[in-house]
């Protein structure tokens, strides 16, 4: 997996169906609490992503619940590509680390030559 086509609200989508089953505005709601409010996304933004991994066959629907929510849930197809993309995801954080690290110790290194 191409580090740069990390598509960041479905790996926030597969990291909690990981977890549990949810339905799109439990999703919502698990994503704000969980992030400390600092990623806010409506369950309408999550919607074409919801869409696009039903197509992929990473997460399926389950029969209503008793409170009329349809609850997701990942599926094995789904578990490898979130593993893929987890990888995927703490290599790129790690480069962009590096890159953070190594251009400040140039800086420094030019402001004491």
């Amino acid at each position: 997996m191409n580090n740069h086509l990390i598509d960041i609200r479905q790996l926030l989508i597969l990291t909690i169906l990981d977890q549990q089953d949810a339905s799109i505005e439990a999703l919502s709601t698990t994503i704000q609490d969980c992030s400390g409010g600092i990623i806010k996304t409506a369950w309408g933004r999550l919607f074409p992503d919801m869409l696009q991994l039903e197509m992929n066959e990473w997460i399926k629907k389950q029969p209503r619940d008793s409170h009329g929510s349809m609850p997701y849930t990942i599926t094995d197809e789904g578990r490898q590509a979130y593993a893929a993309m987890l990888k995927a995801w703490k290599d790129y954080t790690a480069a962009l680390g590096n890159i953070h690290t190594t251009l400040t110790m140039r800086r420094q290194a030019e402001q004491t030559a």
